[in-house]
């Protein structure tokens, strides 16, 4: 590993690259690829590299505002990095990291196979030469990720290397820097090198099947990434007649949080990979500040400014054994929906991350909410009575109120009661909606409350139609049956349709939800 793009002469004609091999081989073969389509590189027309990726790799707005996200997402998003080469061989590329500790290089070598860790050097002279080391520079900064092979050829300032494609994305933008191998390291399935990575010289532009073509001195973009981690000590949340206990505010730590580390990392922008750049990168910062395993509680903050846009802060609460991997998922998730939406090209201009971490878990679980009464009228202030459950202690009750609608119909009403998250997706349930565009995404996801919160819906039973995102509530039948008739990508049926959404701060992050069933009774005379 390391080897690809390793040139080969027959006499003292270069004949083409060394390019895959096979694991356990007892003899060294390996495949090689002609130069002639390697060469052909350069005359390609510079065309702006693709921002759309395959489909199904996108996470739908249903699952970023409930924040349901497969587990596995991040090591099936990290597969997705491996070169792409002849079926049952392996790649010559090698892996590079520094800065990773070994949690999370365990994680990336469940996917890419082994990752050798490397050393950076400021003073490597950029000697970008036929059998030189180059790698393409995905993470930079205090992290460094990065993928090592060999020049086959230098043409002026044109790089051609590695003898097949990385990912195969055609035009792409890459930072390229030198590397220094300091040694072989062997092995029966299959040797690898270990590497130093001096700084940014150029960038790759061509990823195609023969190879791939860098540039000295060409500027690849990339995206700034902020990543700060505080510890607080945490404290339970105090029943009703108790003074609240102070609590860190979501992302930014209060007084009582302890900043314990910052990072700042450069991420290539390729929209198939940052977002699993960024994901992965949260997760280090964790591991490195000794907060990615064990029970805990993590408060995440995400904030994205955007090119053209106002920018956009999304908050989220993440408890138990799996809160760092969960995190990390969701940045990802976040990242890809920005960068790879299907109405239009987005530039990320700086992604800061601020993440609280408690050593004890403080969401809180909601397990009831008693109502004073179940028989209201319209304009009531309805008290309820909250049943909440600390983790690993005792139920206690803390007491609301909640004011009804004064127009509401005589008959069945509910109150779904719960976290921001759940019962944001409750309501994207009763009420499905799908944006016209990415600006209409954004105020939906701008509209998201925060897991601190606890908010009560209130629903009507309401035979009525959702029609191009908009919900029509409570329709007379010979308007429903005209709308159905259009089919059902115009119009879907809706049974419940929301009348109210009240939102109140809590000192601490909440989980669950509940329904309250009530009976509103006709305004008093």
């Amino acid at each position: 590993a390391g080897m690809s793009g390793s040139p080969v002469f027959i006499g003292d004609q270069l004949a083409g690259a060394v390019s895959f091999s096979w694991s356990f081989a007892s003899d060294a073969i390996a495949g090689v690829t002609p130069i002639g389509p390697m060469r052909d590189l350069t005359k390609l027309p510079a065309l702006t590299p693709s921002k759309s990726v395959a489909a199904g790799m996108v996470p739908t707005i249903q699952q970023l505002v409930t924040g349901v996200l497969p587990a596995s997402l991040l090591d099936e998003r990290l597969r997705s990095l491996a070169p792409k080469v002849v079926t049952g061989a392996s790649s010559g590329l090698q892996w590079t990291s520094a800065g990773f500790g070994d949690s999370t290089r365990g994680v990336l070598e469940r996917a890419l196979g082994p990752v050798a860790p490397s050393g950076s050097s400021p003073d490597l002279a950029a000697k970008l030469v036929p059998g030189s080391a180059v790698a393409g520079v995905l993470v930079g900064g205090d992290l460094q990720l990065a993928v090592t092979g060999t020049v086959t050829e230098r043409r002026g300032e044109d790089i051609l290397a590695f003898g097949h494609s990385y990912l195969g994305l055609g035009p792409i933008d890459l930072p390229m820097a030198p590397a220094e191998v300091i040694t072989v390291v062997p092995s029966r399935s299959s040797s690898f090198k270990l590497a130093n990575i001096g700084p940014v010289v150029g960038a790759f532009s061509e990823d195609r099947l023969p190879g791939i073509l860098g540039k000295v001195g060409r500027r690849a973009r990339t995206i700034p990434v902020d990543i700060r981690i505080a510890t607080t000590a945490g404290t339970a949340p105090a029943a009703d007649g108790q003074p609240p206990p102070p609590q860190p505010g979501m992302g930014q730590p209060s007084a009582a949080a302890e900043t314990d580390r910052e990072f700042h990392l450069e991420l290539a922008e390729i929209p198939l990979t940052t977002p699993t750049l960024a994901g992965i990168g949260l997760l280090e910062a964790m591991d490195v500040a000794r907060h990615q395993s064990g029970n805990q509680d993590l408060a995440v903050e995400a904030n994205l400014r955007l090119a053209g846009y106002d920018p956009l802060r999304l908050e989220r609460h993440f408890t138990g054994s799996s809160a760092a991997i969960n995190a990390a998922i969701y940045v990802l998730s976040v990242v890809s929906f920005v960068l790879n939406n299907e109405s239009e090209e987005v530039t990320i201009d700086r992604l800061s991350i601020d993440v609280t971490q408690s050593s004890e878990p403080l969401t809180v679980n909601l397990i009831a909410a008693h109502p004073a009464e179940r028989s209201v009228r319209p304009g009531d202030e309805l008290p309820l009575r909250l049943e909440l459950r600390r983790y690993r202690g005792q139920t206690f009750h803390r007491n609301v109120s909640v004011t009804l609608p004064d127009d509401l119909p005589a008959g069945p009403y509910y109150l779904f009661v719960g976290d921001g998250g759940t019962i944001d997706g409750a309501r994207l349930t009763m009420e499905p909606t799908e944006p016209e565009d990415f600006r209409e995404s954004l105020d939906l996801l701008r509209s998201l409350h925060r897991p601190t919160d606890l908010v009560v819906l209130g629903v009507l039973p309401s035979p009525g139609l959702v029609i191009d995102g908009r919900t029509l509530p409570r329709l007379p039948g010979s308007v429903r049956s005209i709308w159905s008739a259009s089919g059902p990508l115009t119009a879907k049926a809706v049974g419940l349709a929301v009348r109210a959404v009240d939102a109140q701060s809590l000192d601490f992050p909440l989980a669950g939800g509940v329904r309250v069933d009530l009976q509103v009774l006709p305004p008093r005379s």
